[in-house]
């Protein structure tokens, strides 16, 4: 009896998830002229980035170089995008655009859809999306970060760099996550 049950609510779960793939495509964001977009052509990736910042997020500010290091890594291969959650300003997002200079496409999702969709909890979150757009990872960047406003001296786990690495491997991944450290989403 135990067995069956664990199986109904595995079966669920993987409804669910690929229900939430599919509407992932399907949920309006909006770019810096206010014009709605969508996360579009993960088929001509090998994976799809998203990562929810703050523009203000002290976090997210310093994890730019990060970005840029990953970026210059696997070039083409990877497409990025960077939301914003909720209220934040296009000005407050042209000011991070301009100071820190990510070739990412810039989206907001202003009445969280997206972020309910994949219940993210945290900036800076990322998620990655095969080219299925199936998820295969969420959470933290790497573990520099500990705990709210506690950083280590030196990261020794780079999970986003690693689960790009097996995407550019084409390798069958199951979806993992790890926790992110950050400022929750409101």
């Amino acid at each position: 009896m135990r067995f069956y049950y664990l199986l109904c609510m595995l079966l669920i779960g993987f409804a669910k998830v690929a229900m939430a793939q599919k509407q992932i495509e399907s949920t309006p964001l909006y770019n810096l002229n206010n014009q709605s977009q969508y996360i579009q052509d993960a088929y001509k990736f090998k994976a799809t980035v998203l990562w929810f910042y703050s523009p203000d997020c002290p976090l997210c500010q310093q994890y730019t170089l990060v970005f840029k290091q990953l970026q210059k890594k696997f070039g083409k291969e990877v497409q990025w995008y960077a939301i914003s959650t909720g209220k934040t300003g296009s000005k407050a997002v042209k000011n991070f655009i301009k100071t820190y200079q990510l070739n990412m496409t810039y989206l907001t999702d202003k009445q969280l859809q997206l972020v309910q969709l994949l219940k993210a909890r945290i900036t800076p979150e990322v998620f990655v999306l095969n080219s299925n757009y199936k998820l295969i990872y969420s959470g933290r960047i790497d573990n520099w970060a500990y705990a709210p406003g506690k950083t280590r001296p030196l990261t020794s786990i780079h999970d986003l760099e690693m689960q790009l690495k097996k995407l550019m491997l084409n390798q069958n991944m199951p979806y993992t996550s790890k926790t992110a450290i950050g400022c929750f989403i409101e």
